[in-house]
């Protein structure tokens, strides 16, 4: 039996021109419009934080990111993980900890 389509809602996100053209591209290679193609890996990376996926690689980048942000874990691993440099993966950290944070005092 195939299920309803679940009512979605939309997010805005902002990104640099570098990221933005990348996703630019892949989204083209994959002959779909950028907007849908960051939705698809969002879509990934949310089911790998929250839930796990049969692509052990994906779950263990998202775990990586996942344990930065909630510890001070060492950010040479992760950065190194996702080819991000240690300022970037600070920045990261550091903004996702205030999102966190805001939503605790927010719930």
């Amino acid at each position: 039996m195939r299920q309803s389509p679940q009512p979605t809602r939309k997010i805005t996100i902002s990104v640099t021109e570098k990221v933005f053209g990348r996703l630019d591209t892949l989204a083209r290679e994959a002959n779909m419009q950028t907007g849908s193609y960051t939705g698809l890996l969002f879509d990934a990376a949310y089911a790998a934080r929250v839930k796990g996926t049969p692509d052990a690689e994906l779950d263990a980048q998202v775990a990586l990111v996942g344990l930065a942000t909630l510890s001070d874990a060492d950010l040479e691993p992760l950065a190194a993980a996702v080819g991000l440099s240690i300022e970037t993966a600070t920045r990261m950290r550091d903004a996702w900890k205030g999102v966190l944070l805001e939503r605790r005092r927010a719930g």
